[in-house]
């Protein structure tokens, strides 16, 4: 019976690029270590749970079987944010578009997401200065990009078509959709997972009993003076790979001067995964086939499957849902589990 080893910090070396800081601290700390970033394994299995939607196939004994397990794993919880982060995703869109006007274009935006750091000196990243702090948005995947003052949670802000209590879309005067801008924060968590893993003729199905969350984890301090938790690099290194999948924007750029539209732009790995088809992103591709003189009452083959695998659900769902089934995922490489 498989059980996920991330919390064995032996095998942090397994999730997790690390290396010694005390090679050029001299009363450094011989159990400190620099966070470098994800294991390639990660990267490989995480893009592709986030791509299929669902839980990669587990290692299994026997084809037909059913049992329990239980284990402390990462999960990604997301909330509402708060009035700050408000001021500051907006601050960094206004930035963009700040830039954007040194060419005569604007953005419309639909979809923004970045991991918050407070490090002001990250190469080819932008900095608002609030309420006396620097904010860095990492709105790129990091690749080995290592910024050593950031966070492990990704800030996204959308918009949302509003509905009554039947479900319908409320419409203004002139018929039109309205909607609303969403922001919300997905944090890193320790949570214990009780699951019921059940095989039949090699069709896998599992059962989440009643898994919980524990604490907050937080992003690791390369601190050559403290011993660093290992297990904490193994969580980071899952949230780095997760957030990879998300980071970014999508939007519409426009001519400043004419007002009309010159491209649609999807600038995120979202364009290839699973949360495509979320609610939440109706919106782009409303505003998208708008300003191209393309609206149908009919939504394309292809957006009909993106929505069929997204179930009909909100992007902060269908966020902790992915990292649920990547942490299931990473008990498909026998490294890992």
């Amino acid at each position: 019976m498989l059980s996920l080893d991330i919390t064995n910090a032996s095998e942090a070396h397994r999730f997790a690029y690390f290396t010694p800081l005390n090679d050029t601290y001299a009363n450094a700390n011989p159990n400190s270590y620099s966070f470098d970033g994800p294991r390639s394994i990660l990267t490989r299995l995480s893009t592709a749970t986030a791509s299929l939607g669902q839980v990669l196939p587990i290692n299994h004994n026997f084809v037909n079987s059913s049992y329990s397990i239980q284990f402390l794993g990462p999960y990604v919880n997301c909330y509402e944010a708060n009035s700050t982060v408000e001021e500051i995703m907006d601050a960094f869109l206004q930035n963009m578009n700040v830039t954007l006007q040194e060419n005569s274009q604007y953005l419309v935006d639909a979809y923004y997401a970045f991991v918050p750091s407070f490090d002001a000196n990250v190469d080819g990243a932008t900095t608002v200065f609030i309420n006396g702090r620097n904010y860095t948005a990492l709105d790129q995947p990091r690749m080995q990009q290592q910024p050593g003052n950031t966070t492990n949670e990704l800030w996204m802000k959308f918009h949302r078509y509003l509905t009554d209590s039947n479900g319908n879309y409320i419409l203004d005067a002139n018929g039109n959709k309205l909607q609303q801008p969403m922001y919300s924060i997905c944090s890193l968590c320790n949570a214990s997972y009780d699951l019921q893993f059940s095989f039949e003729n090699g069709v896998q199905s599992i059962q989440n009993k009643s898994s919980r969350l524990l604490n907050p984890v937080d992003y690791p301090i390369n601190n050559p003076n403290e011993s660093s938790d290992l297990v904490q690099l193994s969580y980071s290194a899952v949230f780095w790979v997760f957030a990879d999948q998300m980071v970014g924007f999508m939007g519409i750029i426009m001519d400043s001067v004419t007002g009309t539209p010159e491209y649609g732009s999807i600038d995120t790995n979202i364009e290839h995964n699973s949360l495509l088809g979320s609610n939440d992103l109706d919106y782009y591709f409303y505003i998208n086939s708008e300003a191209f003189g393309s609206i149908s009452t009919t939504l394309s083959d292809q957006r009909l499957l993106d929505k069929a695998l997204a179930q009909n659900q909100t992007l902060p769902f269908l966020a902790q849902q992915v990292s649920f089934n990547m942490t299931m995922s990473l008990m498909n490489d026998p490294l890992l589990a």
